[in-house]
């Protein structure tokens, strides 16, 4: 699904809001079906959440990036952070700092996650929402 509106959207940013939309009613759908589905079914679902981000998310500033698996986005630290220290690369040091950016809000949201799940359980998927409106709303304002 997500590859047919690459080709048929010519917005790139309206595709990433309405994909963004997409993974919001998805995963309220799990948040409201949690209880009284199939664990397997849940994880389909949220399967389907994680291939749209894998798919539309691959770049960030126009380079690769995995929005998924932390553990290449470590190595690009590591590489990044020889460049900019050796080479004095101003690009380099430029993805070092978004690159660490992301994982840090990787481990937050993590944290955030681990303490949320203590007090709503299986419905602490719906907190996903929140950061999904946020980023939807910072477009619109972005957009002037």
């Amino acid at each position: 699904m997500i590859k047919v509106m690459q080709r048929k959207m010519t917005s790139i940013n309206s595709r990433k809001v309405l994909i963004m939309l997409y993974e919001i009613v998805v995963i309220l759908v799990v948040g409201l079906i949690v209880k009284n589905a199939s664990p397997v079914f849940i994880v389909g679902l949220l399967s389907l959440v994680s291939a749209a981000q894998l798919q539309e998310f691959k770049l960030l500033k126009g380079n690769p990036f995995n929005p998924l698996m932390m553990t290449g986005n470590i190595s690009k630290i590591a590489n990044n952070a020889y460049l900019s220290l050796v080479d004095h690369d101003k690009n380099a040091r430029s993805l070092l700092i978004d690159t660490i950016m992301v994982i840090t809000s990787f481990i937050l949201g993590t944290f955030i996650m681990g303490i949320v799940d203590h007090y709503l359980n299986a419905y602490s998927v719906l907190v996903l929402i929140v950061p999904l409106s946020l980023v939807i709303i910072f477009n619109f304002i972005n957009r002037k």
